[in-house]
Order: C-alpha cells, then structure tokens, then sequence
C-alpha cells in the first residue's frame, strides 16, 4: 500500500508544480486541501484551523496533505511520510519578492527598502517553516506567527530546523528534482514534475547592494540550505 504523503510547501521552491504532479495521484477527497477549499480561500492555501477541522473529521480518507504550513502539521495525518523541497536562499527571495510585486507590491517601494539595508519581506522563511519555536497542536497557536515573530534565538532555530530536516523522509532542492522523482517511485508514485505557478511578470534586476541585503537577512536559511546540499551529498 502506498503510504500516506506530507508536502511542506515552502513558498518558491518549485512546489506548485510538485504539488500539481502529487495531486494527480490522488482522488479528489483524497487531498486535502481540495479545489473547493483552495477556491474558497481565493485560490490560497486555507487557513491551518480549516485544515486541522478537515483531518480530524476525515483523516482515514485523506491521503495526501499539502500547503504553506510549518512542518509540525504533518503530526495531524496519521502515518505520512513527509516532503520538503529548499532553494538557494537567495534566489528563492527574490522569486518571492517577484511574486509580492506581481500580486500588488510596490516595485519602487521594494528597491528602495533594499537599498536602504532593509528586507520588504519576511527573513530566513526555509528556517522558520523547519525550526520556529511552534506547533499547531499547542493552545496558543493562532497567537505566535511563525513566519513573524523576532527570532530571539537563531543559532537555536536553525539547530532544530537541520534536526527537523533530517526527520524528513524525502529531501530535494528545487535545483534538481529528478531524484524527488526517483525517491517517489520508490513508495509506488510515478510522477513527473511540469512547470506550474511561474511569475511571467517583469523580473526584478538587482545591484550588488541589494542582493547584499537580502543574503544579510537570510543567513539562516544560507546554512540550513548547506546542511541539506552535505546530507543529499
């Protein structure tokens, strides 16, 4: 039997596309979130507790589980093994910068904050998603974003967000997804990764003092981004 799947989306990974691939290996009340929640939350990802609801009613249905959630959502699908895809940090930014732009962001407004030494957007995202001090089975979840709270000890985060990595049972880099492939068809799933949720817009092109910026401010994710480059070897 193939197992049950966790995708930890981190945002501009390529994981749109992965996803779109997974999906399709699955029937439809099978995957949660479905169409109609994405289309209900405006085409997004739903918000964690509408997710957790759906799991809890019908968790011996699901058998796949995807979205921007912290890794600590894959303890709500009982017996999954877990996905992760990084990126090289800093191109991983600026396609989510590019995005922010596409959906509305100030152009100007973003090279000027670069400029000025300050990142438009939240920092070390791949860490935060691994390694934030957070759990959704916690009381107090709603209250502790985790992609914007202080990070009040980095060398802390960033410890357990490479010992979080190392849980997960199928690790790539968006730089090359064929061994996802490979690993995949290991569990039974023969898939094949297209290209989904490109930005087609006008790319941002950064100086030198802007690019600095951003791998100031993404220090972290540069070395959880190493660690796993040394464990896929």
């Amino acid at each position: 039997m193939k197992p049950k799947l966790f995708f930890c989306h981190l945002p501009k990974t390529a994981g749109t596309s992965v996803r779109t691939a997974l999906e399709e290996q699955f029937r439809p009340f099978e995957v949660v979130p479905d169409k109609w929640m994405k289309e209900r939350s405006a085409g997004d990802y739903p918000h964690p507790a509408v997710v957790m609801t759906t799991l809890a009613h019908q968790n011996n249905f699901v058998k796949f589980l995807c979205g921007h959630y912290h890794l600590s959502m894959r303890n709500f699908l009982d017996g999954c093994l877990s996905i992760l895809i990084l990126r090289e940090p800093v191109q991983r930014t600026i396609s989510n910068l590019n995005d922010k732009i596409a959906r509305g962001m100030n152009r100007d407004y973003v090279l000027q904050s670069l400029d000025s030494g300050i990142l438009p957007m939240e920092n070390n995202v791949m860490c935060r998603y691994l390694g934030a001090d957070f759990d959704y089975a916690s009381p107090d979840w709603e209250s502790r974003p985790f992609l914007e709270m202080p990070i009040k000890d980095p060398q802390a985060m960033l410890e357990r967000a490479i010992s979080n990595m190392k849980t997960v049972e199928i690790l790539c880099l968006t730089e090359d997804l064929q061994p996802l492939e490979r690993r995949l068809s290991q569990y039974g799933y023969d898939i094949s990764i297209g290209r989904h949720n490109e930005n087609l817009g006008e790319k941002l092109a950064l100086t030198e003092r802007q690019m600095k910026t951003i791998q100031l401010y993404n220090e972290l994710d540069s070395r959880l981004y190493q660690a796993a480059r040394s464990i896929l070897g």
